[in-house]
């Protein structure tokens, strides 16, 4: 199945094969012990680029890591796989953080393009919970998905009589 999110430059990139641009793909790791979010592109050098909202410009660390995006089937919740290698004492100190809280943690993956940094190519980009995390010396590896939308209230609205007064018979 095509990816709907997937820029009209993005695309022409994938079908014509230019091998002098190239993909950058990054991580926004959100928490709320964070004081700030931490931002990774699997590159060899920083990457400075702006987000999807066209004000806000970020620099992304380089950091090598493997990820396997979330297949596309009907059948199944769509779950994006990380593992970093060589954790920095930096990461390790955001993971330490996140382990402290009982607050679940957010992952906003985005693809740029190195020749328009002006926004990602994936808009929206992808915005995950991050379900589990294992941890050792030498690598991290993550799961993250879609919230359980099962155990979502329905309506999330509570309808009052305070709110809705037309609800009440007088």
């Amino acid at each position: 199945m095509p990816d709907i999110t997937a820029s009209q430059p993005l695309r022409e990139h994938a079908a014509s094969a230019n091998v002098d641009d190239m993909v950058l793909h990054t991580l926004q790791v959100d928490h709320p012990a964070f004081t700030a979010p931490l931002y990774l592109v699997n590159d060899y050098s920083s990457l400075t680029a702006m987000l999807e909202d066209g004000a806000t410009e970020v620099t992304f660390v380089a950091f090598g890591f493997d990820f396997r995006l979330p297949d596309v089937e009907q059948a199944q919740s769509p779950e994006l796989e990380i593992a970093i290698d060589n954790v920095s004492r930096e990461i390790l100190a955001y993971i330490d953080l996140a382990a402290q809280s009982q607050d679940l943690a957010t992952i906003t993956y985005r693809m740029y393009l190195a020749s328009d940094l002006s926004g990602p190519c994936n808009d929206p980009p992808l915005q995950l919970t991050v379900m589990a995390v294992n941890a050792d010396v030498f690598r991290v590896r993550l799961q993250a998905g879609f919230s359980n939308f099962a155990n979502v209230r329905f309506p999330r609205e509570d309808y009052t009589a305070a709110r809705f007064p037309g609800l009440v018979a007088t």
